[in-house]
């Protein structure tokens, strides 16, 4: 019996040495999306106003498409942008949106969403209003939830922020001049990092001890131990 016993317990013993332990998966870090499809939108959006209280349709088109009337500063500039937007590097296109929305309207950004860069004006004949006009640009990309940056390049060049609403469909936002307009939906950084939302953030993984496999072979083990004790005191008394 004695011999039978100890054979098995150094089984047991020999079982648990040999078996493995898992840690349990630690946890995914989700960096999140640097920008979408990594350029903006290339389609023209449709526009509206009111004027005297009349609905104006405005003229939206591609930048491309009103180069010519753009000025020679305000050609420069969306040249160089276009340069970026148009260059097939995803990469240098959200740094880009993330530089623009960063100068001009001062946030810091974590993700870019989708974009688009168009230019707006009034139909022929019709004269901008003193105190300026409300726009609608209406883009089926818009939610209401989004948090929408829109920038305007005035006729110097350099660019300006509008405050922006956002609605289902549409976007809207006030402006004394028209041009080109860049917006975009973005999720801003807030947790006052770096900013650079590829950043490592350190996780800790859960103990390897987590697996209970161990602890019942080792509770196992004791308890043939005792048995093999009790064996050998009751031959003893025998």
């Amino acid at each position: 019996m004695k011999k039978f016993v100890c054979f098995v317990l150094t089984a047991v013993l020999c079982f648990g040495m040999s078996t493995t332990v898992f840690a349990a998966n630690s946890p995914v870090v989700d960096n999140g999306n640097q920008g979408g499809s990594g350029s903006p939108e290339v389609t023209a959006p449709s526009g509206t106003t009111t004027i005297d209280g009349k609905e104006v349709t405005l003229t939206v088109q591609t930048v491309e498409e009103a180069m010519n009337s753009l000025s020679e500063k305000q050609q420069t500039e969306v040249t160089k942008v276009l340069e970026v937007f148009n260059g097939g590097d995803s990469a240098k296109t959200v740094e880009l949106q993330k530089t623009l929305v960063k100068e001009h309207a001062g946030k810091t950004v974590e993700k870019i969403g989708y974009a688009n860069l168009i230019d707006v004006a009034l139909p022929a004949g019709q004269s901008m209003p003193s105190d300026g006009i409300k726009i609608t640009i209406n883009d089926v990309n818009v939610k209401a939830t989004d948090n929408i940056v829109m920038l305007h390049m005035k006729a110097d060049g350099t660019w300006e922020n509008i405050a922006a609403v956002a609605g289902d469909g549409y976007v809207t936002g006030t402006f004394t001049s028209l041009s080109p307009v860049f917006y975009t939906a973005i999720t801003e950084k807030t947790d006052g990092g770096s900013g650079d939302p590829t950043e490592e953030v350190p996780t800790t993984s859960p103990k390897t001890a987590d697996n209970n496999m161990m602890i019942y072979v080792s509770l196992l083990a004791v308890a043939m131990a005792g048995a093999v004790y009790g064996t050998r005191k009751l031959g003893k008394k025998n």
